[in-house]
């Protein structure tokens, strides 16, 4: 009896051994699925973090109730997901120190410029932690200023940064040319414009930017929202704080369903940034911004199988930029080319009045 209870278990283990890695290899590499043809499936990449940790925690009980041969699979699980892992949740305990000038690069979606103003120097927050951010190109998604007079207005932005930031170009992206991202810069902006694949709302501004005699490509890029509501994400908390069975499907219905939706349209996004990247492979080029995707995912592989994330080279940790209604997520990026080294990236905690934290980066001119 006590033999056949063993083997039971021994298959039980072996059973939920082998989905737990199905899961993680399968969020891992959905990555590689168009969201277009698959929208649903291409949303498991979110759900990496999680079956990752579920992997970590079977392993080590199985290393502790020394069940070595069953640890070989979650072990063999976590060399095929290495580059994911990595790119999720880097560690850098010895980066290599700049040798060199650097260029400053700091990327931020400033939901709109709140309308609060900075305790020490009485101006606009978002626009007080710019001034003295030290950046030396400033990339902003969001950047929507009010119509009305009492409200701030591109005059006020270039008084408080005009003196650090003497140039500065604001671009309409999306059909409805509703939504702006701007770049704001030490050095002379020679011009702009916007990439194919514009949705509704959001898409990318291509900027050429005159740095010490060397023309430089910066990408901006706000691509297509999830969309989820105040509603949608009170039903995200309320399925982890009461995981009642119906209560979980139907809102996992819901939420795949949106973000699927939101996942097909940005990739039409992500395919034009994709050529354009191939086509300016010939130029120095920097890519950031609000991807509104994770590190695991169509839109960020796309753009790491070309180009260097600053983050996965240089940080350490998860990074996470989003932080508002129990969303926690890295969904803003920094990419440069070979050009380019990075020798420090980190996502600023220190201003916290938009739903995403700043990105910024230090990167070496390689050549």
């Amino acid at each position: 009896m006590k033999t056949l209870i063993a083997h039971l278990l021994s298959a039980v283990v072996w059973i939920v051994n082998l989905l737990i890695a199905l899961l993680t290899l399968g969020s891992a590499y959905s990555e590689s699925l168009h969201p277009a043809q698959h929208p649903d499936l291409s949303c498991l990449g979110l759900a990496f973090p999680l079956f990752a940790m579920a992997e970590i925690a079977l392993l080590v009980l199985l290393l502790l109730f020394r069940q070595y041969r069953k640890a070989l699979l979650p072990f063999l699980v976590f060399v095929l997901c290495f580059s994911q892992l990595r790119a999720y949740c880097p560690v850098n305990l010895f980066p290599a120190g700049a040798t060199g000038d650097t260029l400053t690069v700091l990327s931020y979606n400033v939901m709109s410029l709140p309308d609060v103003k900075d305790e020490d120097e009485g101006v606009n927050s978002v626009l007080a932690y710019l001034r003295r951010s030290g950046a030396d190109i400033v990339c902003l998604q969001e950047y929507n200023l009010s119509g009305s007079p009492s409200r701030l207005q591109q005059r006020d932005v270039d008084r408080v940064l005009g003196e650090v930031y003497p140039y500065h170009s604001v671009v309409a992206v999306g059909r409805s040319k509703t939504n702006h991202v701007a770049c704001f810069s030490r050095y002379p902006i020679l011009g702009a414009t916007t990439l194919g694949g514009q949705g509704e709302y959001n898409g990318s501004a291509v900027y050429e930017i005159d740095c010490a005699g060397d023309t430089l490509i910066v990408v901006n890029n706000h691509l297509e929202s999830n969309k989820l509501t105040e509603e949608d994400k009170a039903m995200y908390k309320d399925m982890w704080l009461d995981p009642e069975k119906q209560k979980v499907e139907t809102g996992l219905r819901a939420l795949v369903g949106k973000l699927g939706e939101a996942s097909a349209i940005r990739s039409v996004q992500v395919d034009s940034l994709v050529a354009f990247i191939d086509g300016a492979a010939a130029r120095r080029l920097i890519v950031c911004g609000d991807f509104n995707d994770s590190p695991v995912s169509y839109a960020y592989h796309g753009v790491a199988r070309r180009l260097d994330d600053a983050f996965t080279r240089v940080g350490n940790g998860p990074g996470i930029t989003y932080h508002r209604g129990g969303f926690l997520f890295r969904i803003d990026h920094l990419f440069a080319d070979a050009r380019f080294r990075p020798v420090d990236c980190r996502v600023d905690r220190s201003i916290d009045v938009s739903d995403h934290y700043p990105i910024r980066a230090a990167l070496i001119n390689n050549k």
